[in-house]
């Protein structure tokens, strides 16, 4: 009895070792997320903050003899009076309007068509996301080649129609941003389609069984039943790609490079420019974060709002 009793205090855990699981236990968490935090600090959060640092001063490139001057808020100032700035925040929102309200409307009408069965629904639903793995530069290459006015294909059908474009589709006003939109429908509405779809199997049978059976149509349905319950998706869907699309580039510089003139030139590629073409690169800066901050208010406005509208 006695040296039963001795083993059994001396296999007790000590109240050190026993405290010092219990810390591991409550830190290990931290530990395995610790290098993911500093790796996105070093990726995302220090160049973030150099960058802000850097919209308050006045910096050229090509002139190292004078070094970066703080200028505060003065590059920010110089954006909202710059005329050319102001244009492309206009082609902006024609293109974020025009390319998301066409991909947000076919996306969900073709979601719609590829829920059905109907033959061939499977492959159909396997080749449509295609585009959507194609890099959005050489998405931009492919456009630009089948817009081009020697050999293109676009320019040689409307041709078969009695439609001649003399200068050419890219380098006409007005048609340059209709092929850009185009190309960033072609890219990015497959997208939509398939998050709509996976959406659309996820709802319950229950209510439009019921509609059914009640007499329902076809479009009451879609519009008084299933719209709604896929409001949630709808708004994910729409907020990614105004998101995405207030920030595209690689499609404006595989095509247009912002022509003609400046029609096409969307606030981003003209950051790009002032950066990268003229050095700027306190200016920039602020132009990042303004596109930045736009950006984020925007969403916040449209979640409050939709959310609001739609008690979800």
């Amino acid at each position: 009895m006695a040296r039963s009793a001795y083993l059994g205090q001396e296999s007790a855990p000590l109240p050190a070792a026993k405290s010092g699981r219990q810390l591991w236990r409550r830190l290990s968490p931290y530990v395995w997320v610790a290098p993911a935090i500093i790796a996105l600090a070093a990726l995302v959060a220090y160049p973030s903050v150099y960058a802000l640092v850097l919209s308050f001063y006045k910096w050229n490139l090509t002139r190292p003899q004078v070094g970066r001057r703080f200028v505060g808020l003065d590059n920010y100032a110089k954006a909202i009076h710059d005329e050319v700035f102001l244009e492309t925040v206009r082609n902006t929102v024609v293109f974020v309007v025009g390319s998301v309200t066409i991909e947000f409307v076919l996306g969900i009408f073709l979601a719609l068509v590829l829920s059905q069965k109907l033959p061939g629904v499977r492959l159909a639903r396997a080749l449509i996301i295609t585009p959507t793995m194609v890099a959005p530069v050489i998405a931009g290459l492919i456009g630009r080649y089948m817009f081009f006015s020697g050999y293109g294909i676009v320019p040689y059908l409307l041709e078969k129609v009695g439609i001649v474009v003399s200068d050419g589709i890219l380098a006409t006003p007005g048609v340059a941003m209709a092929a850009v939109i185009l190309i960033d429908v072609w890219q990015w509405t497959p997208f939509v389609i398939l998050v709509v779809a996976a959406g659309l199997q996820s709802l319950s049978n229950e209510p439009i069984e019921a509609a059914q059976v009640d007499g329902a149509s076809s479009w009451q349905i879609l519009y008084s039943i299933t719209l709604p319950m896929l409001k949630r998706v709808l708004l994910v869907v729409l907020l990614l790609r105004i998101m995405d699309a207030v920030k595209t580039f690689d499609i404006i510089y595989a095509t247009t490079r912002g022509g003609p003139g400046n029609t096409t030139m969307t606030v981003t590629y003209f950051g790009f420019q002032q950066g990268l073409n003229f050095f700027e690169m306190g200016y920039a800066a602020a132009i990042s974060f303004m596109i930045l901050i736009s950006v984020v208010i925007l969403s916040q406005a449209f979640i409050r709002g939709v959310y609001r509208g739609a008690h979800i």
